[in-house]
Formats: C-alpha cells, structure tokens, sequence
C-alpha cells in the first residue's frame, strides 16, 4: 500500500504544480461545481499521466497496484485526478478483468463520478474493453439494467455510441439487438443524461438499421425527451427528419416505414 500511496502522491503533486486557479474557477462554473477543478487543460492532464505511468515509482508497481492507484484516483474531489484514473485504465485496457470492471462500476454507484464529464471520459476503457470480445460487450450491456444510478446506465450507452453505425456486420451477431434492448431498457428514465445517450445510441443505430431505427422512435415517441429526439435524428434525411421532429404517435406510420424501402 505504500508503493501504491507513493505513486499518488506523485500524480497528485505534479498536478497541483500544474493548477491555475483562474482557469479552475471557470471550470467549476461550468460544471455547476460539482467536482472541484485544480485548472488544468486536458491534453497537460493526459501528458501528465503519460509520463507518471512511465516514470519507475508506477512502472514497478503489479497490476493490481496500479488499479488501486487509479481508484483512488477516482476518489478524489478534483476532475483533473479522476482523468488521470481514467487514463491508468485506458492504458490497461487489455488487462481489466470481470472484476476490475464491477470495481469501476462500484466507484460510480458509490457516487465518485457524478456529472457527463467524468462519465463520457471513463466510457473510453470501458468501450476499448468491450471491442475485446462479445461476452465483454454483453457484460457492460447489464448495466442498462442498473435501477437507482443514472450514470451507469449513461456509462453503457455512451461506451457504445462509436460502435453503433457498424451494427452486426462490424461488430458481432445480434450486436444490433442487444443495443436496441439497451435503449428500451434506458428511454424510460426521464434523466436528461440518460435520454441523450439513448438519442446517442439512436443517431448512430440509423446508420446500421435504418427501418429498425424509425420504428423504435416513433413506438417510444412519448418517452423520448424533445432533446434526445434531436440527437437521435440529426444524421437522417431531411423527410425523415422533418417527420419524426414533428411526428404524431397517433398517426398512420406506414407512410415512413414506405419510404424507407425507396
């Protein structure tokens, strides 16, 4: 533990070396100062990492030591040290098991990530794991079903967002099935955050199922935030575009089913 306490007080030293209070006041204004910020731009946050995670204080520590690092990280009450835990798992993808995700899962339920920020950043090991195999894709497709933390369920949309397009031809059988059960799981929270990952998932879905796509916005029409609606129709036609921005749930929707097949 000690070797571990070493290698974050390393981090942490670098990076308040590195804070500027002006631009932490500005940052904590934008995010309505829910985490604190020390005010330092991200590319010096992730430059930063990079070089801890070379220098020998994190190189000789085991692989479960510097997960432990990035938990505690993750801890802190400022962004910048929660980037830098999100950069230890990025960079340790490959080597996350089962367990360390459900550790990542429990920090995020446990309230350590707790604004978009956070949450969109550390979907990027979660995705990057996912991309190892299907039977990662379908654990991280369980956290649709979590019931009491938005960001969780936000987590599961966002990691997917890039893989969506390519549906089952780049992805896997029934990869296009099990994101279509993600937003049905996720469209019936109400948590602006929530309902733009699921509007996410279905801007990207069009692409790889165009039909399938229409179909479930207008059968969740009522469910659909006005703002999700936006993002999830931003890459169609401008007909379809047109129509679902101002679709009825009462009306006839063979006419859009039709056209698709055009």
């Amino acid at each position: 533990m000690q070797r571990v306490q070493l290698a974050i007080s390393s981090i942490q030293k670098g990076l308040q070396l590195l804070g500027d209070e002006a631009k932490a006041e500005i940052k904590n204004n934008y995010l309505k100062n829910v985490v604190k910020h020390r005010g330092i731009q991200h590319p010096k946050v992730y430059q930063l990492a990079n070089d801890q995670m070379k220098n020998d204080i994190f190189k000789d520590l085991e692989s479960n030591e510097k997960f432990q690092v990035a938990e505690e990280l993750m801890k802190s009450e400022y962004g910048e040290d929660k980037l830098v835990s999100v950069s230890i798992y990025e960079n340790y993808y490959k080597i996350l098991t089962e367990a360390d995700i459900d550790s990542i899962k429990k920090l995020i339920k446990e309230g350590y990530v707790k604004e978009w920020a956070t949450c969109d950043t550390l979907s990027r090991p979660i995705r990057k794991w996912t991309l190892l195999s299907e039977q990662n894709t379908r654990y991280i497709a369980e956290w649709s079903k979590e019931e009491e933390c938005l960001w969780i369920r936000r987590c599961c949309c966002v990691s997917q967002v890039t893989r969506a397009k390519k549906g089952d031809k780049g992805n896997f059988n029934g990869y296009t099935d099990l994101l279509f059960e993600i937003c049905e799981r996720v469209i019936k929270y109400d948590q602006r955050f929530n309902q733009l990952g699921v509007g996410w998932l279905l801007r990207e879905l069009y692409l790889a199922d165009k039909k399938r796509t229409v179909s479930f916005i207008e059968n969740h029409y009522d469910q659909l935030s006005r703002e999700a609606l936006r993002y999830a129709i931003r890459k169609m036609t401008s007909h379809y575009y047109n129509r679902l921005l101002n679709f009825n749930s009462q009306n006839d929707s063979k006419e859009v089913i039709k056209g698709l097949k055009k």
